[in-house]
This record gives structure tokens, sequence and C-alpha cells, in this order.
């Protein structure tokens, strides 16, 4: 099955964090046993490399058990605009940290989608990561959304570097990088999740424009009123 061959690439993923962590533990040890005047500095160096390792094993965990629990979630329909700005609440406290700007656009109206909060979040917290680490420092974010008559519209937009027409095919493939970082199954989770809420994802980028991730979800029919 999918997911078991999945298990096996994460299997291989997990070596190196892991390894790195007994080197860094075995480090420490080492300049605790033997003290220099470098000591504390060497050892503030193994547990930031600690804390950045074990941040990795933990997004592995997380990406696989939110694949394996979908078939078996409960959706509930939800205002998305409400959704939305939940989400850009956590990621504006990141953005600002590093002054970049996150502008929410357009999210009253959007109707309500039937969902799954936890597993969504998760796609909807991964695309906007993803753009925040795409931005320079004093760079601009944008989440908007907008409503068709059948479909909630959400649009994640960056500033950053465009990116290739060829690592555009390859963005949703489990474990792709383009070499200058690492993704784990980033994307290729936020497809799924959004494939199992009935949706669509599509990106786009292009030279002085940035990238854009556009995700389209089905409306629930139901008479609404509109919140500004």
């Amino acid at each position: 099955t999918l997911l078991g061959d999945i298990a096996g690439k994460i299997v291989h993923e997990i070596r190196n964090p892991l390894n790195a962590v007994f080197l860094h533990a075995d480090v420490m040890l080492g300049e605790l046993q033997c003290p220099t005047l470098d000591s504390r500095t060497q050892m503030m160096e193994s547990l930031t490399d600690i804390r950045m390792e074990v941040r990795r094993l933990y997004d592995i965990m997380q990406d696989y058990l939110t694949l394996a629990r979908l078939p078996v979630v409960q959706y509930e329909p939800e205002d998305m605009g409400n959704f939305l700005r939940e989400c850009g609440r956590v990621m504006q406290e990141q953005a600002r940290a590093r002054g970049i700007v996150l502008h929410l656009q357009g999210l009253a109206c959007l109707g309500s989608v039937s969902l799954h909060k936890g597993s969504l979040q998760h796609a909807f917290m991964n695309l906007l990561q993803r753009a925040l680490n795409a931005i320079p420092q004093d760079g601009t974010m944008i989440l908007r959304g907008r409503r068709t008559a059948s479909h909630s519209v959400v649009e994640i937009r960056d500033t950053g570097s465009a990116i290739s027409e060829d690592h555009l095919d390859l963005l949703f493939e489990p474990w792709y990088s383009t070499g200058s970082e690492w993704t784990g199954l980033g994307l290729y989770v936020v497809r799924e999740i959004i494939i199992a809420h009935h949706g669509t994802i599509d990106v786009q980028s292009a030279s002085s424009q940035g990238t854009t991730f556009t995700v389209m979800l089905p409306l629930v029919p139901m008479k609404e009123v509109c919140q500004t």
C-alpha cells in the first residue's frame, strides 16, 4: 500500500536526524566529562542542533499520522472565514518576529466547508510556513479568500523567489527537495488532505511575482449571514 511504502521511506529518513542526535549527545557527554573554556559554547551549539533534529523527527511523525488518520476522521461544516482567521493569527506572530507582514484579505462571506479542523489546519499552516520560509526579511505574504457559486477559494501568495517550472511539477512528490531545504512529506501531505476534503490545489510561480498556492474547497449548501 501507499502508506506502507511511505513508512518504509520514513525509516530511511529518520536515520539521519537520529544519528545527529546521538552524535551531539556524545559531544555534550565528552564536554561534561572533560570541560574546557569552550565547553559551554559547544554544548549550546549541540543543544540547538538536537532541538532542530528532534523537531524534524516530530514533523515526520505528524505528517505520517495525519495521512494515516485521513480515512477515518469526521468532517463537520465550519465557516471558512473564521477558520482562515485562526490560521492567520497563529502565523502572524511568526511573521512579525521576522519582519514580514502577513495580509489577510477577503475572509468575509466565504461560506461553510465540510472539514476536519485538525487536518485542514495542518495543510494550511504547512502552506503558510512554506511561504514564510520563502520570503526574505521585510517581505510580504498574503492569505486571500474569495467565493464562487460552488467553492471557497483560498490563495496563499509570497514575494519570494520564483520556482522553476521543472520544480513545480515535482513539488507535491513525497521527500522532494530543491536541494536547498529539507521538505519531508510536506506538500504531498497537503495535497492528500485537500483531496480528502474533495478539493483541489494548484501552484503558480513567476519571476518578480513570487509563488501562489490556490486551494478550492466545495461549499456546504446552506443559508448564511455574512460576518465582516
